[in-house]
């Protein structure tokens, strides 16, 4: 139509940048005979073309160099500042034009046709899950284009300020589109996923309305209702409940990934109004708790959202003014979840809600951000009170009581691993305080055994340490390439523990890699393997020399999840000594000034670019000191020897201490 105004029947995947992701899953739908309601996309262009315009990005940068983004109060003055700059300035009379016209033509000439509009951003720097801005029955040209200017200014929230702050995106790098559909009243409207959330079990799909007073779970391949929650007088009958999860399946084909899918019913005719990739619960944050229900007293009991077992002091949530008693290991509970609850969940160890199902936000964003959550669990703002010390089990939904912390147990947000060689120790480990194995080693006589022991090997890890994470470091670490064959090997091996043994649980550390060009070439071997990135099978590449530090953004570019640092090496190719050598050994200092900064700059770099941060050797298992910066810079995760862990653990947790307090003062 114009440069600002696009149908969705005329979009394709290649449109992104000027109708954002949702336009263009909207238009990929519609394109594949999916039941789509029709409408157009006001483009990002407009949107830039709205700042260029008037000079607007000057201006809020402007005020955005005053924000001080410690102090809450701060980023809402600017926020507030932001917008109503925003909404006092005027669209430019060509967008308004061509955004009028289409109007009248979707609504075969009505001016008044009620409209629904929907935020969609050309990337996830921008707005994140439950974030996006949804205006509902939207009527006549006036309240259009100021409604425009109120998502343009929703981009501007306190809380996605402070999102794109802490991952170091700039605010005007991406764009966003309006997607603009006709308003349908539904009977009944609810949510779909294509896996068991809690237990990825690929063979189910899960249907819930959006009260959660009707359940259904469905096996995949056949379509039989294995379970069903439902009022005496359900909404959906059996045919529409077959019919919506048949679209799930073709939705899941589709996009060949697990879909969430968001669904309505109107007129006896079924719409889909969003589908995107599930979240899987990519982290965790585990004590080991086995037989729970055998030694501890059962409080609470809700609906299993997000998996993993966690214990940590209540801290109940009734408005927006509580969120500032949230700390880093805290269980959060309240009776359900707004967008604005974002940052205080991201540092919970757990939520439980008293409102919500399996497919309902209060579950899909603590699957996000891999926290164990149980939510519809009844009377918990009053069953839990604040500052008991409590147990979640995310897998069953279940919370019970653990005295004091007096116990021993310290429940950190910098996850603590540990450095593992021998197989005899994998049930060992699995009983300690830890939160995964950060650091399996490989041998080259793995390449001398079938692909099946060798996953046998790891299998037994991954068993006893579920669903923490075990990580894998091929052999052969000086390089890959030179011994592809061991690696192929390896790789085999690790596809079995995905694909046939189902277990989740087992990630990738790629060891010393010298150049970008030899990590793409790295990459292609896995992916002839089978093997790519996902929730549940995480990428690391180790950062082993100066040259790893250097060119760690065009590292990341290739595509990572996370850098694992090896201190020892590092530290002895940046001081030329060798820790082992008796002429250099008076040299090796991984405490020197050098190294310091070194690993500083490599921590932030990772964070800065959204991807996680870790470190291994004697470093961090011999000094306290070193440990404490580390958590200064925001590391993610440390792994130790297994004699090290709760001396750590309890260095991480007054490093934290000391940071919250900085922060507050």
């Amino acid at each position: 139509m114009s440069d600002s105004v696009l149908w969705l029947k005329d979009v394709s995947k290649d449109d992104i940048s000027l109708v954002g992701s949702k336009g263009v899953s909207l238009g990929e739908m519609l394109h594949a005979g999916f039941p789509v309601p029709d409408g157009f996309v006001i483009t990002a262009s407009v949107y830039f073309a709205f700042l260029h315009q008037n000079k607007l990005i000057a201006k809020i940068n402007q005020l955005l160099s005053t924000v001080n983004f410690d102090q809450s109060d701060s980023v809402l003055q600017v926020a507030q500042h932001i917008k109503k700059l925003i909404m006092h300035t005027a669209i430019a009379e060509t967008s308004i034009h061509d955004i009028d016209n289409a109007y009248r033509k979707f609504g075969g000439g009505i001016t008044t046709m009620p409209v629904v509009l929907h935020a969609s951003s050309t990337s996830a720097n921008l707005l994140f899950a439950g974030q996006q801005e949804t205006i509902r029955n939207l009527q006549g040209e006036a309240n259009l284009i100021m409604k425009i200017r109120e998502i343009w200014a929703s981009i501007f929230e306190p809380r996605a300020l402070l999102y794109r702050n802490e991952h170091h995106v700039d605010h005007f790098r991406d764009g966003i589109a309006i997607v603009v559909q006709k308003m349908i009243t539904p009977d009944v409207s609810g949510m779909m996923l294509t896996l068991d959330p809690v237990m990825y079990d690929k063979s189910k799909i899960i249907i819930e309305t959006h009260n959660a007073s009707e359940h259904y779970t469905l096996a995949k391949k056949d379509l039989a209702i294995l379970k069903k929650t439902t009022p005496t007088q359900p909404t959906l009958s059996v045919n529409r409940v077959l019919d919506l999860a048949l679209l799930a399946k073709k939705l899941e084909k589709q996009y060949y990934f697990p879909q969430e899918i968001t669904w309505m019913i109107a007129d006896n005719t079924i719409f889909i109004l969003k589908t995107k990739p599930m979240a899987t619960n990519p982290k965790f944050q585990f004590t080991n708790q086995h037989s729970l229900s055998n030694r501890l007293q059962l409080l609470l009991q809700g609906i299993p959202a997000s998996k993993g077992i966690v214990r940590g002091s209540v801290k109940i949530v009734k408005s927006i003014k509580d969120l500032s008693k949230i700390a880093p290991g805290d269980i959060l509970v309240a009776l359900d979840v707004l967008p604005s609850y974002f940052f205080a969940i991201k540092k919970a160890a757990a939520l439980v809600t008293e409102h919500g199902g399996r497919a309902s936000y209060a579950a899909v964003l603590p699957r996000e951000l891999g926290i164990p959550a149980i939510v519809g669990a009844e009377k918990a703002t009053v069953v839990l009170q604040e500052g008991m010390v409590v147990t979640v089990d995310g897998e069953k939904g279940e919370v019970y009581s653990n005295g004091t912390h007096s116990a021993g147990y310290h429940q950190t947000a910098t996850r603590l691993y540990v450095t593992v060689e021998k197989q005899t120790l994998a049930t060992t480990i699995a009983q300690e305080n830890v939160d995964g194995i950060g650091l399996l080693t490989g041998q080259q006589s793995y390449q001398e055994i079938a692909p099946n022991t060798f996953a046998e090997h790891l299998a037994t890890f991954c068993k006893a340490l579920t669903p923490r994470p075990v990580v894998y470091l091929p052999s052969e670490s000086s390089s890959i390439l030179y011994h592809s064959e061991v690696f192929k090997h390896e790789l085999a091996g690790i596809r079995i523990v995905h694909e046939k043994m189902h277990l989740n649980n087992l990630w990738l550390m790629l060891p010393f890699v010298r150049t970008v060009k030899e990590l793409t070439e790295i990459k292609h071997l896995m992916t002839a393997a089978g093997l790519t990135r996902s929730p549940h099978f995480k990428v690391w590449l180790t950062i082993a020399s100066p040259a790893n530090v250097l060119l760690l953004e065009e590292l990341i570019k290739v595509g990572i999840d996370g850098i694992s640092i090896d201190a020892d090496r590092l530290t002895g190719l940046i001081l030329g000594a060798d820790k082992d050598h008796s002429e250099t050994s008076n040299t090796f200092d991984p405490l020197n000034p050098a190294v310091l900064s070194t690993l500083e700059q490599t921590i932030k770099t990772a964070h800065r670019h959204g991807i996680t941060s870790s470190i291994f050797g004697e470093a961090p298992s011999l000094h306290s000191s070193l440990v404490e910066k580390l958590v200064q810079w925001g590391i993610t995760s440390i792994s130790v020897i297994p004699d090290a862990l709760e001396m750590t653990r309890k260095t991480v947790r007054e490093a934290e201490r000391r940071l919250i307090e900085n922060r507050s003062v």
